[in-house]
């Protein structure tokens, strides 16, 4: 396999010590502001459960203290032992006006049934009746087996002959009181009735929030924006199989439901026990934090370009010398001796040849040089230069400051028969070679 060019090693190794913190920054950066937004998120929708159920419960608790005030008065407490009769006009008419008193815009009321099973009567917003004559006393009278008082219900219009409520919804949330309010023994029930599609009317404040409802304390839906999911239990539509989750007084959770996973967030009230709860998709909730994603990740990779570009010209202008040095050195490189390297292998090993080459130079040069002058030497015993040659040669040949030190110029010439005559000669010999 074929060594990366220096060129390519330079270019990643810029890439790589430039591009990997910018993509670190951008990771970091993103996965912060997400998890800050994320949790904005959830706060806003804990704050605007929080409205809802305020906004409610004002009217709730409006409707709750108006009914007990009006059943509670010197005026029902006279009318809940009187027939109301003919004789009873005045304070029959007394009553009409406390129960239209109730019916508001702001209270959402717009029936008030008052039964009398001891006197054998009702009102309602159509007048007074007999209620052994009416058809929905058996229905009515099955309320007086509640176990409070005072309860919340939702009732389903369509199991009442006559309408119970003006509105065309087909539910009706009602809030019963049993009378008389202060005897142990009940024979009358105070029905003041809601239109459950007012109620839904009230939570719809939420564009973000895909579902919002409340429930009761069995949780069972008694308002949303869907009728058909009214009077349905929590745990049988498809938001949630269980409602193991609701724990706390006020909480907040993530769950797989069978369609999309959704944040779940809850607040039970205290008044009457209800469930206010929202349903909000998590890809909804995750929205800016996607938009935040897609500007980083835009955002870095034009970084990346910018800088892999400004790298790659960078590169080829500090490669540009390299490059021209070796291909001026393959130029040159015999075929038979090329190998697969690298260029600063190349540049190293031509660089070893030229310090190889100045070496063996400088060695034959000297031997040479050695050479030179002995033939200097010999020709000037034999008389062949003039006094001029000789000052140029003594100065070529750095001889002069040897030949200053001299005080005495002896020239010995010499027949050697034989080396090992005797010591003597050998030594003679010696010391004359040496001068």
């Amino acid at each position: 396999m074929k060594n990366p060019s220096l060129l390519t090693k330079l270019i990643i190794f810029a890439s790589i010590a430039s591009i990997i913190p910018v993509i670190i920054v951008g990771v970091f950066a993103y996965v912060q502001s997400s998890k800050h937004i994320q949790e904005k998120v959830n706060h806003e929708k804990v704050q605007i459960i929080r409205q809802i159920q305020s906004n409610i419960e004002q009217v709730l608790i409006t409707i709750h203290h108006s009914t007990s005030n009006t059943i509670e008065s010197p005026l029902m407490d006279a009318v809940i032992r009187r027939p109301l009769v003919g004789e009873d006009f005045s304070i029959y008419r007394e009553l009409r006006q406390e129960l239209s008193n109730l019916r508001s815009y702001d209270t959402k009321v717009e029936e008030v049934i008052l039964l009398n099973f001891q006197e054998d009567w009702i009102v309602n917003n159509s007048g007074l009746s007999r209620l052994n004559e009416h058809p929905d006393r058996e229905a009515f009278l099955s309320y007086l087996d509640l176990e409070f008082n005072t309860t919340w219900l939702l009732l389903e219009n369509e199991a009442f002959s006559e309408p119970i409520s003006t509105r065309s919804c087909p539910q009706t949330i009602s809030l019963v009181k049993k009378l008389p309010p202060r005897l142990s023994q009940k024979y009358g029930l105070a029905f003041t009735n809601i239109p459950a599609c007012s109620l839904a009317e009230m939570i719809n404040v939420d564009k973000l929030s895909d579902e919002v409802m409340i429930t009761d304390e069995n949780y069972k839906i008694i308002v949303h924006r869907d009728p058909d999911l009214i009077g349905k239990y929590l745990a049988d539509t498809k938001y949630i199989d269980s409602i193991d989750a609701f724990t706390d007084q006020a909480g907040q959770f993530n769950i797989e439901s069978k369609d999309y996973p959704y944040t779940v967030t809850y607040q039970k009230s205290e008044f009457n026990n209800w469930n206010y709860i929202s349903f909000n998709s998590i890809d909804m909730l995750t929205q800016e934090s996607k938009k935040i994603g897609w500007f980083t990740f835009f955002m870095i990779t034009f970084i990346v370009i910018t800088c892999i570009l400004y790298i790659w010209i960078i590169s080829r202008k500090l490669y540009s010398p390299v490059n021209k040095l070796v291909g001026y050195i393959e130029s040159h490189w015999p075929d038979e001796t090329r190998e697969k390297k690298s260029e600063m292998e190349i540049i190293e090993s031509h660089i070893n040849d030229l310090f190889s080459s100045k070496s063996n130079l400088e060695s034959e040069l000297r031997e040479h040089n050695q050479q030179v002058k002995s033939l200097f030497l010999t020709r000037l015993f034999t008389g062949n230069y003039n006094s001029t040659e000789i000052a140029k040669n003594v100065t070529s040949f750095d001889l002069k400051s040897l030949i200053d030190s001299w005080q005495v110029m002896t020239v010995c010439t010499l027949q050697i028969d034989n080396l090992e005559k005797n010591e003597l000669e050998t030594a003679t010999l010696r010391k004359c070679l040496l001068l």
